[in-house]
């Protein structure tokens, strides 16, 4: 991974960005529940928090929400740097290789670490205001029952952010156009939710919703589909490096 590369993905604004935007989003899609919370005072039955936080997190309007801001810190970085030309000079010093693969990684991780800095803003957001309402809520019983459960949502989101972001990345290089490596992935997952619904209902290891809300069927549960988020994500990473020499060669 190039230093400039870590310097322009890992960028302290969208830290901001994924906290701040996805906490938002998250409670303008939940704003009847909150909103009935907190005007109703009443006593939450244990474990409300939780089940509320992986309720908001899993549900279907995050499936849209997802694949486009995991692009926003760095997918589009290859086309920009291609038609500006800092390509050409960028590779008088590294090789083709080591700079189409620092873009792999660095992509990936950047859409990750914004999804999962975002999840973390809401699970600790959730708790901060609702758990307090809880009957007997306490820090022992919380740290049994939940740490797992955000746990697993965190690694899920990195995977999606991770996979989503190298989708953009790879189309984008694809078509030669910045513009899809935010739209893409959002592309992508909808015509995916379609295919599954209408035509292939046999093919779960295809359905966007499986990947954000694992049913029983996974082999290994939830780490079944982080397994296979991650080699996806390699393996789009991979056809971007192929895409990426080509695009070079036609320079």
């Amino acid at each position: 991974m190039l230093l400039y590369d870590r310097k322009r993905a890992f960028l302290a604004r969208w830290i901001y960005l994924g906290a701040f935007v996805t906490v938002i989003f998250v409670v303008l899609t939940r704003i009847e529940a909150v909103t009935e919370v907190v005007r109703s005072k009443e006593i939450l039955p244990q474990g409300w928090t939780l089940r509320f936080v992986e309720e908001s997190l899993t549900g279907d309007s995050m499936l849209f929400y997802l694949p486009v801001i995991c692009t926003f810190p760095y997918a589009s970085s290859f086309v920009d740097e291609f038609k500006s030309g800092i390509t050409r000079f960028t590779l008088t010093r590294v090789s083709r290789r080591k700079y189409l693969w620092s873009k792999v990684w660095t992509v990936s991780l950047s859409g990750g670490v914004i999804l999962v800095i975002g999840a973390l803003a809401v699970m600790i957001a959730f708790n901060v205001v609702f758990l307090p309402l809880e009957e007997g809520a306490s820090l022992p019983p919380l740290t049994a029952k939940i740490i797992g459960t955000y746990i697993q949502l965190a690694l899920r989101y990195f995977c999606l952010g991770a996979l989503g972001s190298t989708v953009g990345l790879w189309i984008s290089a694809l078509i030669n156009n910045r513009y899809m490596s935010f739209m893409a992935p959002f592309m992508a997952e909808y015509l995916l939710i379609i295919f599954y619904e209408r035509y292939f209902s046999w093919c779960r290891i295809l359905y966007p919703k499986e990947w954000l809300s694992p049913s029983e069927h996974w082999p290994g549960d939830s780490w079944g589909v982080l397994l296979w988020l991650l080699c996806m994500t390699l393996f789009l990473g991979w056809r971007f490096v192929e895409t990426g020499k080509r695009r070079l060669d036609c320079a």
